[in-house]
């Protein structure tokens, strides 16, 4: 409420203003508080940058090659202190898995380094009695890839391990942020490809023949964020050798319109025109042949056997005898090519006037 007294006017002089004392600076509490941070800080470094496990880690997300040498004695020491290390069993299989995927590897010392990464593994699952608890995702991850990468063999292990290392993910989602973080890269028909965990799942699944499975992951496969044009194709194979020859179509017409590689093109245009071949439509059959052979400026000898296939399920004969031996003169070795014309030509030709006496 306002005050009624009237109010004094007061000289300059008269006023009296206080000011509030400021809090003292303490520049020695300041300083040990900034030793402190720069303590921990240099402590977390020290750790991130010198403590052996940490590097080896860093060494191998990284795919730092130069680093290989050095991150295998480190391996080797924590091991001789302690065999059954899990950390260190993992980081030596993942090491050896790594090398593996180097290029210019033969085929015996890729096999060999891929042999000794799944061993490493496979001490960590029986060390934990084959239990999922305490086992991280990618540790099936890195087993299931390692033995799609050693091939046939492989293949039904792969997938095991691949679809367990899918069901722990859910819960830890090691390997999503593993693949995000390195990707995956798989060398295939003479070319890189960049590809995600279930691509690969579909992949080992067209493998062993499972069309249902590889239709189900691929299908995930090619809705993901850059996805691969290799799915596409491998996910018309699968329908094609279910019969389902329309989505079959569609699949491998995507590859033609995406698809740069000649070799993945030329694959394409021979399995439409196979579908073609078996709907009996054989004017579409010998279109996409001739695709192909469109692509190179010498058409492969493969082209004119598939012509031959066309022509005597046409009934035509004479043509498709035509274009096998066009296909054994540009590849000697074409067996099938050889197995068409030893049984037709024998088939068609004329008796010799001593087999006709002899019939006589």
């Amino acid at each position: 409420m306002l005050s009624s007294y009237p109010i004094k006017s007061y000289k300059k002089d008269n006023l009296k203003i206080i000011n509030p004392k400021k809090t003292p600076y303490n520049k020695k509490k300041v300083f040990i508080l900034l030793a402190v941070i720069g303590l921990v800080i240099i402590i977390f470094l020290g750790n991130f940058f010198w403590n052996d496990e940490a590097r080896i880690e860093r060494a191998l997300e990284n795919h730092e090659t130069s680093e290989y040498q050095a991150t295998k004695i480190l391996i080797q020491d924590l091991l001789k202190e302690n065999p059954k290390d899990p950390f260190a069993l993992k980081a030596q299989g993942k090491y050896y898995l790594m090398i593996a995927l180097e290029k210019n590897l033969d085929v015996l010392e890729e096999s060999n380094l891929l042999k000794k990464s799944i061993a490493s593994f496979e001490k960590i699952v029986i060390l934990g009695n084959g239990q999922s608890q305490g086992i991280k995702s990618d540790l099936y991850f890195f087993m299931g890839l390692a033995y799609f990468l050693i091939g046939r063999r492989g293949y039904e292990h792969s997938l095991y391990y691949l679809e367990r290392s899918v069901e722990l993910d859910q819960k830890d989602q090691e390997v999503t942020d593993y693949v995000q973080e390195n990707g995956l890269h798989i060398h295939m028909d003479n070319k890189s490809y960049s590809i995600s965990l279930y691509g690969l799942l579909g992949l080992v699944s067209y493998q062993l023949n499972e069309s249902d499975r590889t239709i189900s992951y691929l299908n995930k496969a090619v809705k993901e964020k850059d996805a691969v044009v290799i799915y596409h194709y491998y996910l018309g194979l699968a329908y094609k050798d279910l019969g389902i020859y329309e989505k079959a179509l569609e699949e491998l017409e995507i590859v033609i319109n995406k698809e740069k590689d000649t070799i993945l093109l030329e694959k394409s245009y021979f399995r439409i025109s196979s579908i073609y071949l078996l709907r009996k439509e054989y004017n579409q059959s010998i279109r996409y042949i001739k695709k192909a052979q469109k692509l190179y400026s010498s058409p492969p000898a493969d082209s004119y056997y598939r012509l031959g296939l066309v022509y005597e399920a046409k009934k035509q004969n004479a043509k498709a005898i035509k274009y096998w031996r066009k296909a054994v003169q540009l590849n000697k070795k074409h067996s099938k090519a050889w197995r068409k014309l030893v049984r037709y030509e024998q088939k068609f030709k004329k008796p010799s006037r001593k087999s006709r006496k002899k019939r006589r």
